[in-house]
């Protein structure tokens, strides 16, 4: 199933081979929910590039032009934000433009990312709950509330965030923990290594938190990585895309071999990646608006 949103044209969603319009994303969520609860795994389900994540409870969370909602299955939700300081006189407080969502602690909590804010959400009676989520003093507001594309959420149920400079930051929802020269998570493989793609090389953050590097080329701030197989990496490049193997005797002796690049037909510079169901990549262009791409692997 593919989710399409885009403020200034109709939602879309693919199922089984059909493409189904809906005036908004509101509207496409509510009709689905019920499919849309059982393709989200787990309590802490989340679409790529969030637009749309599952409260532990089942409740769906709905990300669009700048407002998050929840829709419990019976009502939709709009939380109530407090007032935001610092106001013009005589100005209308529209609330705090809310620009990305990610599951906090197995999805107990619903982490709401605005411009300059940070809120962790619960549902109960037929309310939204906003508390604070202790991340105020982290060096990381600009970085996390601008980069669309550098929140991730692992097998484990952690948020990670990226920070100014080469920094992240990871929460299983009751603290955060600094790492340093990397940013961006990008892709949990079979064995728990998380990867991160910086400008001239790969990272792979062991499970026990050790830092493995591996030179590349054609990377950019903004690099998609995909696993297809157990081993088997693809990124997005600006030539297209990449392919590798992990050679993983033990993470003592992990090595990372390239194998091709496709650039024929490939979009450059794209932001996404993903494998579905049927084993074929699927990505998108930068380009607006964008194109999107499957690619059949073998």
């Amino acid at each position: 199933m593919i989710v399409c949103n885009n403020p200034a044209e109709p939602s879309a969603l693919l199922d089984k081979g059909q493409w189904t319009a809906y005036p908004t994303l509101e509207a496409l969520v509510t009709a689905n929910a019920d499919r849309l609860r059982e393709l989200l795994d787990g309590p802490a389900g989340l679409c790529r590039a969030p637009v749309l994540a599952k409260h532990a409870a089942g409740n769906l969370w709905i990300l669009t032009s700048g407002k998050a909602l929840a829709y419990t299955g019976k009502t939709v939700i709009r939380p109530n934000f407090p007032p935001r300081p610092n106001l013009p006189p005589n100005a209308r407080d529209t609330g705090p433009s809310i620009n990305r969502m990610l599951p906090l602690d197995g999805g107990k909590q619903m982490l709401l990312v605005g411009f300059d804010n940070l809120f962790a959400a619960t549902i109960s009676n037929d309310a939204a709950h906003l508390t604070s989520t202790g991340a105020e003093h982290l060096n990381a507001f600009s970085a996390y509330s601008e980069n669309t594309d550098g929140l991730f959420l692992d097998s484990a149920n952690r948020a990670w965030l990226p920070g100014n400079g080469f920094y992240a930051y990871r929460s299983d929802g009751a603290k955060f923990q600094e790492f340093a020269g990397i940013r961006n998570a990008r892709c949990e493989d079979h064995a728990h290594r998380i990867w991160f793609a910086q400008r001239d090389h790969l990272v792979a953050l062991l499970p026990d938190d050790r830092q493995l590097s591996f030179p590349a080329d054609n990377l950019f701030e903004y690099t998609a990585i995909a696993e297809d197989a157990p081993d088997s990496l693809w990124i997005t490049t600006t030539r297209g895309l990449s392919h590798f193997a992990i050679h993983s005797a033990d993470n003592n002796a992990l090595t990372l071999q390239h194998l091709e690049d496709i650039t024929a037909n490939a979009p450059r510079s794209a932001r996404c990646l993903f494998v579905d169901g049927q084993h074929a990549l699927w990505t998108t262009t930068p380009d607006r608006p964008p194109l999107l791409y499957r690619l059949q692997l073998p």
